[in-house]
């Protein structure tokens, strides 16, 4: 399955006919298994509502049959489900349901997922992501690792490989292309040797975004583009909003702005196609640059696209990405003359932080408010 990519025909046909025979024998643990699998295979198709449905019975399932292990990964599928969608805060709330009994988890097969993850690697990093988003990237980087060390624990290569793709997306989304280069570089070689395809390309968009960052922006546009392409070809649809948006952003730092800003809108298409909305606040954050960036520089665009972002961050408590947001809206008010707005937008957000001092997006912070 990892082989084959996990949105493949041959997964879904596999599934629905496990389901199909499960129901018909009334083997409710076999049915457990196929619908983690279904569930999995809307999900990476880009189908998330379906997936999320899929995870409720799931949830459900497990506790009819309570039987700990399944709920367990009941609710980190569903979480992960819900974290794609946006829904942070209740995609924290299933894993934290699903911690207490993480410890007692074995090694043996059953603990292990119908797709072949063990939640004592993926609840720590989903809680990764979830914590980056709810601004609190020093506690994400924590679970990144802790996931890591759970992984090198089991040895098991497929597990391995993902937490180290989750440790450089959270790296990445912390603004540490060092660290997530390091750790997508581990994951790519891992997904080459055991012929991941899928996995392949995702660690490629991850390690374009990193470039990026470098100032390497040519060299990142071709590798996110080759990702990007790949993934694609695997029937995979979910992730493509992060990656048309890191794509959006290289193209901007090498001046080609109307490829960006047609790259934000297949990013937006795909949001609405999918309902997938975790990066859509920054999608509309790059758009609001890629306006600013361009020959008809028009503040007004820019503002407008700032302050959609800003609304969509607010919504899911995406704190993380509203501090970016505000940081861009800022400079563009400062630009403008509006100093006091720009202190009054900011101030607040900034000081809601506890930690990531030492991190770009509160240093950028940091020295707006200081200027304005």
């Amino acid at each position: 399955m990892a082989t084959e990519g996990y949105a493949s025909s041959t997964v879904g046909q596999t599934f629905g006919s496990a389901e199909k025979l499960a129901r018909e024998m009334d083997d409710r643990p076999r049915l457990h298994s196929s619908l983690i699998g279904l569930r999995t295979f809307h999900q990476v198709r880009g189908e998330l509502e379906t997936a999320k449905n899929y995870g409720f019975q799931c949830t459900e399932l497990a506790r009819q049959l309570n039987d700990a292990t399944l709920l367990v990964q009941s609710q980190i599928c569903l979480a992960h489900t819900l974290c794609y969608l946006g829904e942070f805060s209740a995609s924290r709330l299933y894993i934290a349901e699903a911690a207490p009994e993480l410890e007692a988890l074995a090694k043996d097969e059953k603990s292990y997922s119908a797709i072949g993850l063990h939640p004592k690697v993926w609840s720590p990093a989903l809680a990764s992501w979830t914590e980056w988003h709810l601004g609190y990237p020093d506690k994400a980087i924590d679970c990144a690792q802790k996931a890591i060390e759970a992984a090198r624990r089991l040895g098991r290569a497929q597990v391995i490989e993902h937490a180290l793709y989750t440790a450089a997306q959270t790296s990445l989304m912390r603004r540490e292309p060092k660290r997530a280069i390091k750790f997508a570089v581990e994951a790519n070689a891992i997904a080459q040797e055991r012929g991941y395809r899928m996995r392949v390309a995702i660690t490629k968009c991850v390690m374009g975004g990193a470039y990026s960052l470098l100032g390497r922006a040519s060299e990142g546009v071709a590798q996110i583009s080759e990702g990007i392409a790949e993934y694609d070809a695997s029937g995979a649809r979910a992730h493509q909003t992060m990656f048309l948006a890191l794509l959006a952003d290289a193209l901007r730092k090498v001046q080609r702005i109307d490829e960006g800003l047609a790259t934000v809108a297949r990013g937006e298409s795909m949001a609405q196609q999918t309902a997938e909305q975790w990066w859509s606040a920054e999608l509309y954050r790059i758009k609001g640059d890629l306006i600013r960036a361009g020959v008809a520089h028009s503040a007004e665009s820019a503002e407008q696209s700032y302050l959609r972002s800003f609304e969509i961050a607010k919504k899911q408590q995406a704190k993380s990405w509203e501090l970016r947001t505000v940081n861009s809206l800022a400079s563009l008010w400062k630009e403008m003359g509006r100093h006091a707005d720009a202190h009054d937008l900011l101030s607040p957000v900034y000081n809601w932080f506890t930690e990531g001092f030492d991190l770009p997006d509160l240093r950028d912070a940091r020295a707006l408010l200081n200027l304005t």
